[in-house]
């Protein structure tokens, strides 16, 4: 049974950093840090060449700035030749981004969404995984069609939202809001999809291709 308390502006602001947290420790998260490392840091390593390059021009005579000169281009060739120091500084750049302050913004949109706490006692039917935290990724969390799901127990999910149509706190939630969360967390799971009891419709929805992943209905 869900023993409902309302929480406060700082409870929402701690979940809104475990949340984001989360996003960004899991594997799936760690993929996408991935995905986007060789742009990033190809477009920094291109800013440091054109400042160091500037500034040779003014100053051609500055020994130190040859110096660095000479040590970006070595740090390209390592990057380009050594697979394991590019991996390397993928993943310290993925560790120095784990924590919540190091995307406040992320935070804040999430702290400041309409949260609804969807429950249902009658048995344990909300499905987690690997990858709990649901959002569409062509939209992100700030916009006005922004939906964030999270599964907090077999038994209450988060539905987090920006319709000022909605009021917050605890809400039955429907059949058909049951099933399209559920559908949504087993589509964004990377390996693993974990439920409270041995049930053949778990099977069935994992084993399921394709998941037609829709905004939820209040």
């Amino acid at each position: 049974m869900c023993h409902c308390q309302i929480i406060t502006v700082r409870d929402k602001i701690d979940l809104s950093k475990y949340m984001v947290v989360m996003l960004k420790r899991v594997p799936r998260g760690k993929e996408r840090i991935e995905e986007k490392s060789p742009d990033v840091l190809e477009g920094l390593l291109d800013d440091l060449d054109e400042q160091l390059t500037e500034l040779l021009n003014r100053y051609p005579d500055i020994a130190h700035l040859k110096q660095k000169k000479e040590e970006l281009n070595q740090l390209r060739k390592k990057i380009e030749t050594d697979p394991d120091y590019k991996n390397d500084l993928v993943k310290d750049g993925w560790l120095k981004l784990l924590p919540p302050d190091m995307t406040p913004k992320s935070v804040k949109a999430l702290s400041l969404m309409i949260w609804r706490f969807l429950t249902f006692d009658r048995e344990s039917v909300f499905l987690t995984s690997d990858n709990p935290v649901f959002f569409f990724t062509n939209i992100g969390i700030g916009n006005e069609h922004s939906e964030v799901t999270f599964p907090i127990s077999s038994n209450v999910v988060l539905w987090a939202t920006w319709r000022q149509d909605l009021k917050e706190g605890y809400f039955h939630a429907k059949e058909s809001q049951i099933y399209q969360i559920n559908r949504r967390t087993v589509s964004i799971a990377t390996r693993y999809v974990f439920h409270s009891d041995e049930a053949d419709w778990v099977i069935k929805l994992v084993n399921r291709k394709g998941h037609n992943i829709r905004r939820l209905t209040s």
